[in-house]
């Protein structure tokens, strides 16, 4: 069920989206918030039986990232979108949200995050089916290439108890070694925070985030030279790999600011 602070936040974005002239944009016309908010419900993967579901895509729903982990990343990191969300479990603070499905407009998110190239200082944190993730993580890698403007996704992706480097995605990681490197390891997700159930089983579930970026690391620095030491110190559970990032685009990302 919905936690009463996701419910004000459905429940204030609706007549928002009314008044910003959304509702008049979606077809068939919204009707109501009780009916909105039932069909939002029904379109989760979660209630949705119809769905064949892989039980990891499943308790993907229930880890959420922390609110100071969207905090951290937006104090620091310059965050100001988040990427593959869903009405029912995106930080409300951002500018822009994106979400899978065009309903979920009535709510304020901005439908199929891969229908443009990433732009700005995003967080994505995709459903964990390898290859949504390795779709997500390859689209950000080629915007990062293709955008003319400073451009940084972080990018939380599971490993599941094993090396990293037998993940799907993991070869993308290396083969762009100039625009992506693994920041940092955290040890599981809590439940989610939204939805009351019984939290996942994966234990030893660990998540890692990798950063696609180019030249956003000389906004990042210039802003802040320590700003990875701030995450840090901010995200202490995470086990970071690196203390800065090269201000120099032509550097392995991998290698330490000099």
């Amino acid at each position: 069920m919905l936690t009463p602070e996701r419910f004000n936040i459905l429940y204030k974005a609706f007549p928002d989206t009314k008044v910003a002239g959304i509702h008049d944009t979606i077809m068939p016309l919204p009707k109501s918030f009780a009916s909105e908010l039932l069909g939002l419900l029904s379109r989760s993967t979660l209630h949705d039986n119809r769905t064949p579901m892989n039980t990891k895509v499943k308790h993907s729903y229930m880890r959420a990232l922390p609110l100071r982990f969207h905090s951290a990343l937006q104090k620091w990191a310059l965050a100001t979108q988040e990427k593959m969300a869903s009405p029912l479990d995106h930080n409300h603070t951002y500018l822009n949200i994106w979400s899978k499905d065009p309903c979920d407009r009535v709510f304020g998110a901005i439908p199929n995050a891969s229908s443009s190239k990433f732009s700005g200082f995003s967080v994505c944190h995709p459903v964990y089916d390898d290859q949504l993730m390795h779709r997500a993580l390859k689209h950000a890698i080629y915007s990062a290439v293709a955008n003319n403007t400073e451009t940084a996704t972080f990018m939380f992706l599971p490993c599941w108890g094993g090396r990293m480097s037998t993940n799907p995605y993991s070869k993308l990681v290396n083969a762009y070694p100039h625009l992506c490197c693994i920041l940092g390891i955290i040890l599981g997700l809590s439940p989610h925070p939204t939805l009351t159930m019984p939290p996942p089983p994966f234990g030893s579930a660990r998540n890692f985030f990798s950063l696609a970026i180019i030249e956003s690391q000389l906004s990042l620095n210039n802003y802040n030279p320590s700003w990875v030491m701030d995450l840090a110190c901010d995200i202490p559970e995470a086990k970071w790999k690196h203390e800065s990032i090269s201000n120099d685009p032509v550097l392995n990302a991998r290698h330490p600011r000099t």
